[in-house]
């Protein structure tokens, strides 16, 4: 005797569109429509449409609540997860590190050299650029005493250390450095330290010494010339074990931004 012909109810179709949001597999939800189930190829022939919705509707939750997360600040890691699947970022192995990075020019230069200078607009990714350059010479262990120096002490606090594309975000949990506000200083497991420095004020330079540093938009320091003379004698850190490398952001005389120097 034949099988009687299979007619879909409002009430199943509700509930295969609930079931195909939460992914159960289409074999699963064949066993369980009707009587006694129905074939896979039955299943798809008649409610073709609520499998495609529940997945759509539910990819779209999911999907608003990863965006929501990745352009909050709060999640590094989704920020960089919806940059790779979406905006096309790949993660490149750059001196036995992984960094994610747009294009090559956003890593370092090979070979030996004193100052990197990344001339680009907004978007390029220079402050990135920069804080995967410190991950690297602290882990690599290349540098123990690194200057960050920026415009103004809240500067070098908001964008370079606490920024969304700073070095606290892009670091690794496993070596993640601990900051102290009060002393302007990060601190590595491995023992490297980072110290900020404000370009509006020159004489904080004067003295300290570092085997490396990171020079964020020197061009609108107030006194460029006089922060960056004290910077540069202070480059002579007895650790060091690579060029010393500076990295700012100067700007074009119509105020426009010029570039970045790492």
């Amino acid at each position: 005797m034949p099988r009687p012909r299979f007619e879909p109810t409002a009430e199943q179709r509700k509930t295969l569109e609930i079931m195909a949001a939460y992914g159960i597999p289409e074999e699963q939800i064949a066993s369980t429509t009707g009587p006694k189930g129905i074939d896979p190829k039955t299943l798809r022939k008649h409610f073709r449409r609520e499998l495609l919705l529940g997945a759509t509707k539910a990819n779209s939750k999911v999907a608003e609540m990863a965006y929501q997360m990745a352009i909050s600040g709060k999640s590094p890691v989704m920020t960089i997860f919806w940059l790779k699947c979406r905006g096309g970022w790949k993660e490149k192995e750059h001196a036995g590190l992984k960094v994610v990075a747009i294009n090559q020019n956003q890593l370092a230069p090979e070979g030996n050299w004193r100052v990197w200078l990344i001339l680009a607009g907004r978007g390029f990714g220079k402050t990135r650029s920069g804080a995967e350059w410190v991950r690297e010479q602290v882990e690599r262990q290349r540098c123990g005493r690194i200057a960050l120096v920026a415009e103004t002490a809240a500067d070098a606090r908001n964008v370079m250390v606490e920024g969304e594309s700073g070095i606290l975000a892009i670091s690794r949990p496993d070596c993640r450095p601990v900051y102290e506000p009060s002393k302007r200083r990060l601190q590595w497991p491995n023992g490297a330290v980072a110290t900020t420095y404000a370009g509006d004020e020159p004489d904080q330079l004067r003295g300290p010494q570092h085997d490396a540093a990171w020079a964020d938009e020197p061009a609108k320091w107030k006194y460029p010339t006089l922060a960056w003379d004290n910077m540069e004698l202070g480059l002579r850190h007895d650790s060091a074990a690579h060029p010393a490398s500076e990295r700012s952001h100067p700007r074009s005389h119509d105020g426009g931004n010029a570039g970045q120097y790492l």
